[in-house]
């Protein structure tokens, strides 16, 4: 047809191998899933939990909590959504319930780090698992292509923050990755990795978005697994983790990296600010 809807990682997947798209879109090829604690359902769990207390709290908000409130809240999240989601403790396995308890920490320190990061910021999230669609509230991009077919490119955006600076919003996009998918200029260049910036510019140059003239600011990746601590002194501040740094593109103002990072050292982002 001439109006075509895809995501962008559909687009590079078929620019990667048009035959890898052709079996997994086309004929729907795939191998059989085994009911397990997956990497895949553990990735759904971790958006799914950062994206309900971070909305719930704020950055500043869960900054404040109590370790033990913190902790009491994420089992209730995760009980919840054991009983809701996946049909209960009754039917899983001794190693499920043990790899699915282990989240817990993890949460936990993930989102010490996400309170620790935007208690110090001038961004405040404003959006979470924000849809670009034809039916959501921002419509997705078109490109026309040769043969003057429109592809509309959709996706989630996992959290959208905003910074106002007297007449000026800057906005910023973050993506959780629980894998090991760092941002890679490189990879821009060669048409891969392409889905943040399309989302960042989809979401200030959308007609109907209320993101539109805002200042496109930055895309970080932020790691959403538990990180390993390879150091044996005891950190400074415990709810840093340098590990789960976030890497991406940041836009070259003052006003933005110590906005993003207030002592302008790089401690949370992939820029900082010169000592001149």
């Amino acid at each position: 047809g001439d109006r075509v809807s895809l995501s962008a990682t559909r687009i590079e997947r078929y620019h990667h191998c048009p035959f890898s798209y052709f079996c997994k879109f086309g004929v729907g090829a795939s191998p059989r899933k085994i009911a397990e604690m997956d990497v895949l359902e553990r990735g759904t769990l971790i958006h799914y939990a950062l994206e309900k207390l971070v909305q719930k709290h704020g950055g500043r908000g869960l900054a404040a909590l109590s370790d033990e409130a913190l902790r009491r809240e994420i089992t209730e999240l995760l009980d919840r959504y054991l009983d809701e989601v996946m049909g209960g403790a009754g039917d899983k396995s001794e190693r499920f319930l043990y790899l699915y308890g282990r989240l817990r920490e993890t949460l936990f320190a993930l989102l010490r780090h996400i309170g620790a990061e935007l208690a110090q910021s001038r961004f405040e999230p404003v959006a979470f698992e924000l849809a670009i669609h034809e039916d959501g509230p921002v419509t997705p991009a078109k490109i026309r292509t040769p043969g003057g077919a429109d592809i509309a490119v959709h996706g989630v955006v996992d959290r959208v923050d905003v910074m106002r600076d007297g007449d000026t919003a800057y906005l910023r996009i973050v993506d959780y990755k629980t894998g090991s998918t760092k941002f890679s200029l490189e990879n821009v260049l060669h048409g891969f990795n392409l889905q943040m910036l399309l989302y960042l510019f989809t979401l200030t140059e959308d007609a109907d978005s209320k993101f539109r003239g805002m200042r496109p600011a930055g895309i970080l990746y932020m790691p959403a697994k538990r990180p390993v601590r390879t150091d044996k002194e005891a950190p400074e501040d415990p709810n840093y983790i340098p590990e789960l740094r976030m890497s991406g593109l940041v836009l070259g103002d003052s006003t933005v990296i110590a906005g993003m990072d207030r002592d302008g050292l790089g401690r949370y982002i992939p820029a900082k600010l010169n000592a001149s």
